[in-house]
């Protein structure tokens, strides 16, 4: 079930998953819709793995820990100049 992006001979690009694998061809199934497509191994120009790269996984999750970290320190900060200075 991982996603692929099929790019044709002719120009035409197909994604989703490889649903079957035969000899001289293969089955792309849309993700979205499930329409299924032959495709000739003759007809594929490039197949590559679709969705987001590990790097770029760990990059969003970086950034996100670290927006939680600034609003912490933000709201310590403060809050710990509220309990220190008189109003």
């Amino acid at each position: 079930k991982t996603k692929v992006k099929i790019t044709l001979r002719d120009g035409g690009v197909l994604k989703g998953f490889i649903s079957e694998i035969n000899s001289d061809d293969f089955v792309v199934a849309d993700s979205k819709t499930r329409v299924r497509t032959k495709v000739a191994c003759s007809d594929a120009a490039k197949v590559t793995k679709g969705g987001l790269s590990f790097g770029v996984k760990l990059g969003i999750a970086a950034l996100v820990v670290g927006a939680i970290a600034v609003t912490v320190l933000t709201v310590g900060v403060k809050n710990l100049d509220d309990d220190i200075l008189p109003n």
